[in-house]
C-alpha cells in the first residue's frame, strides 16, 4: 500500500563522511529525527525517546544513500561492479546508463545526461515484504556550491509515481560539527 500525501516539510540533512547522517524535520508541529552513526539506523517521533529502525530493504537503501560520495569515486577499492547499460533518452535528452552493483546491495541504474555530464536519475528495484517496488530519483535544478555542481531538487517516484519532491534552498560543504549528533540519545 503506497500513501501519497502532499505537505511542504521542512527538512535539515547534515552528512559526513563516511555514511553519517542525520534528518531533522518539521510537520504539522511534530519533530521527526532520523540518524544513522555508520551501524545503527534510528529514528525519534514527537519527542518519543528514539528507537533502532529494524533491518530490511528500505533501511539497507537508506544506509546506501547517506553516503557523501558517489557509488562511482573509488568504485573498484569499494568492491562495486559498474558495467554500461542500454542507451536510454529522455524528452530529447540522450542519457549514458550505468549498472553499479554495489559489493553488498542490490543494482543500481545511474542515468547520465550525455551534453552535460550530469546525473539525470537513479532507479533501483528493491522488495519488502514480497512487494517489489521500483524506486527512482530525478536531479535537477543544478547549481555550482564551492567548485560543485549540486541538484537543488530531487524528485523522488515509487512504482512510476510521484511521491515526493525535495527543494534545497542551501547547501554548505565542510562545515564543522560534533560526530555525537549522529548517535542514538539514551
Amino acid at each position: 500500500v503506497i500513501i501519497s500525501v502532499t505537505a511542504e516539510v521542512s527538512v535539515s540533512s547534515t552528512s559526513k563522511r563516511p555514511s553519517f547522517f542525520r534528518n531533522e524535520m518539521e510537520m504539522a508541529g511534530q519533530k521527526l529525527v532520523q540518524g544513522f552513526d555508520g551501524t545503527t539506523l534510528w529514528m525519534s517521533a514527537g519527542g518519543q525517546p528514539a528507537q533502532a529502525l529494524p533491518a530490511g530493504p528500505q533501511t539497507e537503501a537508506l544506509k546506501h544513500s547517506s553516503q557523501i560520495d558517489s557509488p562511482l569515486l573509488n568504485y573498484k577499492a569499494k568492491g562495486t561492479k559498474i558495467e554500461l547499460g542500454e542507451p536510454a533518452t529522455d524528452g530529447d535528452r540522450k542519457l549514458h546508463h550505468l549498472v553499479v552493483t554495489p559489493k553488498n546491495g542490490p543494482a543500481m541504474h545511474y542515468y547520465i545526461d550525455a551534453a552535460t555530464n550530469l546525473e539525470s536519475k537513479m532507479v533501483i528495484d528493491v522488495e519488502d515484504n514480497g512487494q517489489k517496488m521500483r524506486m527512482e530519483m530525478r536531479f535537477s535544478n543544478f547549481k555550482e556550491i564551492d567548485g560543485r555542481t549540486v541538484p537543488f531538487t530531487v524528485s523522488q517516484y515509487v512504482n512510476g509515481k510521484a511521491v515526493g519532491q525535495m527543494q534545497f534552498q542551501t547547501v554548505e560543504f565542510n562545515v564543522p560539527f560534533d560526530d555525537s549528533i549522529f548517535r542514538m540519545p539514551k
